[in-house]
This record gives C-alpha cells, structure tokens and sequence, in this order.
C-alpha cells in the first residue's frame, strides 16, 4: 500500500466516514464545516488491494482539468489492480519520462507543472500519482479491451462504404484581380479599352492576386457568375472603388464519390467504436462483479 493511500485510510478511519471541524468549537451542526468523506472503498479480490475514494475526488477537477465522477474513478482503480494482476503496472522512471514530454510538448517546466497540479488541489508527488494511475487504467483498456476490438473485416468496411456513401464538395479555384482607374481616360473609355485588350487575350492591364480555392457552397449570390465562366476565361469588368474587379476561373473540382481508400481509416474507427463500448462495458461489468465496492 502506498503511503498516499495508507494516510487517507489511517486519516478516514480516524474520523469514521464524514470528518467535520468545529470552526467555532461549538457542538452545533449548523457551525460546522465539511471538509471531506469516503464516497467508496474498493477492495480487489484477484489482488490484495484495498482503495478508496473520496467525495472531494468526485467534485474537483482532476489534473485533466476535468471532473470525473465516482463511477469512472472507481474503474480506473478496478483498472489498476488489473494491471498488478497482469503484471503491466508502468514503473516510476516511465512516469517521469512521460510527464516529462507533457512538459516538452506544453512548452513548459516542473514549475508550471507543479502549479497547475496545485490549482486543482494536488501536490506534484500526488499529481504524479494520478497520472500514473491514468496512464496504467489506458494500459489495461487497450491489453484487455481495445485488442479484440481492433479486428474490423476488410468485407465490413466494403460494406460501409457502399451504404454510407461520402462524397467531396465541389470546390473551385479563383483568381481575382483588379484594373486600377486610369484618370487620363473616361471610365467608360477604359472599360471598353481593358475589355477589347482581355477578348484577344491580353491581360497586362489586370493586376493579378494570388489564386485560392473555395467551395461551389460558400460563393456568395452575387460571385455566381464564376460558375459559368469556362476554365482559364476572365470575367466581365466590374466597378469597385479603386478601379474594375475581375475573375478568373482557373479549376473546377466536381462533387465526387470519396474513395474507399481515403475513407479507410475512417470507416474502421466509425465500426470499431460501437464494438469498443460493448466490449468496454462487459469487461467493467465483469470487474465490478469480482471487486468488493462499499458505498457511503
């Protein structure tokens, strides 16, 4: 038994289940102050392990920043005396190795780590602590759970795709640009200069922006005239502040029919994930049959 574990026991023993301060040292509950209880202890039966959990566990955020209720830290725990009988538990060393990429990965030292344990209530050794027995609870799932849940029939994902078609958005690349005004002429003049110049091919007037792509969905009402334009075909001038607008339509994609192929992946998480959950609960049903789980 660790020694985080042996305090909250020997600390909860002391005090029964419900531990209260008198904050005036007065005999009346209505001065009283809850400071915290037993929600469960769980005794393994395939290991000799006993754990509890208390109320403030089931009401702060985690080190995840998430708060996670009895049912699911109880499982965790179940998880964990899985993995002593498995014999899978993850040592000290790789504990450190790993919260030491959390820090990598986050950008962010021991300090900040110790302070963000801190603001949920936990000291580093404690924080540690919790994160080791995540890491080990995933261990299991994935040892125990997420193997036989792996298989997924290639004839499966064939029939997926088939029911469940997916197609592309059709999708256009453009090319605005712009012909500033000219106000040694008319603008009337000029537009019917720049036009004349773009029918037989010559663009040096146009001012060109770089190319983007946008899909046939997101053109506005008043940019619907791109869809009719031919590939490579400028648009007729229009008026804007700063001088005549064009368009160019440089590609049209089709909608298309996603291939099975670049589904794959897709389609074998979508099957996997229903399997998961039925295999997820009848392996917990099955663990919660072999502890021992006193509820206060």
């Amino acid at each position: 038994m660790s020694k985080n574990n042996f305090k909250k026991i020997l600390f909860m023993s002391l005090f029964i289940a419900n531990v209260w301060v008198d904050k005036l040292k007065s005999n009346s509950k209505s001065n009283r102050i809850f400071i915290d209880g037993i929600a469960a202890v769980i005794h393994g039966t395939q290991v000799e392990k006993r754990e509890i959990v208390t109320v403030s566990e089931t009401q702060r955020p985690g080190i995840d920043n998430k708060v996670h209720d009895l049912d699911s830290l109880i499982l965790q725990i179940l998880f964990c005396f899985e993995a002593e009988k498995y014999h899978i538990n993850i040592s000290d060393e790789d504990v450190e190795r790993k919260l030491k990429q959390v820090m990598q990965d986050n950008n962010i030292g021991k300090k900040e780590l110790t302070a963000m344990f801190f603001r949920s209530g936990y000291t580093y050794e404690e924080g540690k602590d919790i994160f080791k027995r995540m890491i080990t609870a995933g261990n299991v799932a994935e040892f125990c759970v997420t193997r036989e849940a792996l298989i997924v029939p290639k004839k499966a994902v064939e029939r997926y795709w088939k029911e469940n078609p997916e197609y592309t958005k059709a999708r256009l690349v453009v090319q605005r640009g712009v012909i500033p005004y000219n106000y040694r002429q008319s603008k009337i003049e000029q537009e019917k200069l720049c036009t004349e110049e773009i029918s037989q091919n010559n663009e040096d007037c146009i001012t060109w922006y770089p190319a983007f792509s946008i899909d046939q969905v997101d053109i506005s009402e008043e940019k619907q005239f791109i869809l009719a334009l031919p590939e490579n075909k400028t648009s007729n001038l229009f008026r804007i502040a700063e001088g005549f607008e064009v368009y160019k339509l440089i590609k049209a994609y089709p909608e298309e029919l996603r291939s099975i192929d670049d589904r794959y992946a897709d389609i074998v998480d979508a099957l996997r994930r229903p399997k998961y959950q039925e295999k997820l609960a009848a392996y917990k049903e099955k663990l919660y049959k072999q502890a021992s789980i006193v509820y206060y």
